[in-house]
C-alpha cells in the first residue's frame, strides 16, 4: 500500500480500485461471451444476451461501483459485436427477398436478419441495463438512449429498419402469446444501434401500427386478445419514436 501510494491519497486509491472493478467487470464480460462473438467473427446467439445478463447483474454490488460508471466500459466491450451482428443482419437481409407489402410473407433470411438484430439489440441492452430489466417506459426509453449508434453506413440499414418494425408489429398481433416474453424496447434499440433517422422511424412506426391494426380486424381475431397486443405494440412503438426527441 506504500509503494503505490494506497491510502496516502484517497483520489488515488479510488482511481486504482475503480481501474480493478473495471477490468473485473471485462473479465466478466469475455467470460459470458464466446470468443468468437466478441471479436465479431461469429453471429451473436439468441442466448448469449442472457449469459451476458447473469454476468453483469451482480457486479456493481459485488464491485461497490454504481451502475453508471459500469455501463459505458461495458458497452464499449460489446460494440464490436454488436456491429458484426447487425452487419451479418443486413447481409442476410439483402439475400432474402424483401416483403412488398404488410401482407406478404417474409422470407427466411429476412427472418433470419430480423432473429439476429433482435440478438444484437438484446445483447446491449444487457449491458445498458447491467441485467436488470428496466422498470417502465420512462427507463426503457433511458437505457436505449445510452446504445451508441454502431456507425453502419449502408442506406439499405433504413429499408431494413422499415421492414423489421412491420415483421415486429405482425407478430405481436398474430403470436400474441409467443410474443409475451419479447422486449418492448427491442425496436427502440435497433434504432438507436442502426442510427436510422428519427422522421423515419416515426413514419415507419406509424405505419407497421395501422399494418397491425388491419391485419387484426381481416384476420378475425379475438378482439379482447387483439386490442391488448395492440396497446402493449402502440407502446413499444412509441418507445421507439421518442428516441430522437
Amino acid at each position: 500500500r506504500t509503494l503505490f501510494g494506497i491510502g496516502a491519497d484517497s483520489a488515488r486509491s479510488d482511481r486504482l480500485r475503480r481501474s480493478a472493478a473495471l477490468r473485473i467487470a471485462r473479465a466478466e464480460l469475455a467470460r459470458a461471451l464466446p470468443r468468437g462473438v466478441r471479436a465479431g467473427a461469429e453471429p451473436v446467439r439468441p442466448g448469449d444476451a442472457e449469459l451476458l445478463r447473469r454476468a453483469v447483474s451482480p457486479l456493481p454490488a459485488a464491485l461497490g461501483l454504481p451502475p453508471d460508471e459500469l455501463r459505458g466500459p461495458l458497452l464499449r466491450e460489446t460494440t464490436r459485436p454488436t456491429r458484426a451482428a447487425l452487419e451479418m443482419a443486413l447481409s442476410a437481409y439483402a439475400a432474402g427477398d424483401a416483403p412488398t407489402s404488410s401482407s406478404a410473407p417474409t422470407s427466411s433470411s429476412a427472418r433470419d436478419a430480423y432473429t439476429l438484430a433482435e440478438s444484437a439489440a438484446s445483447l446491449a441492452l444487457a449491458c445498458a441495463s447491467l441485467g436488470q430489466p428496466p422498470r417502465g417506459a420512462e427507463e426503457s426509453l433511458a437505457l436505449c438512449r445510452e446504445l451508441p449508434s454502431a456507425r453502419l453506413t449502408t442506406l439499405l440499414r433504413h429499408e431494413f429498419y422499415r421492414d423489421y418494425v412491420h415483421n415486429f408489429a405482425l407478430r405481436r398481433v398474430e403470436k400474441p402469446g409467443a410474443e409475451a416474453t419479447a422486449d418492448d424496447a427491442l425496436p427502440a434499440a435497433l434504432a438507436a444501434l442502426l442510427g436510422t433517422l428519427p422522421s423515419a422511424v416515426r413514419k415507419d412506426c406509424a405505419d407497421a401500427l395501422d399494418g397491425a391494426r388491419r391485419r387484426a380486424t381481416d384476420s378475425g381475431l379475438d378482439r379482447s386478445t387483439s386490442s391488448s397486443s395492440l396497446q402493449r405494440l402502440e407502446a413499444a412503438l412509441l418507445l421507439a419514436t421518442s428516441i430522437g426527441r
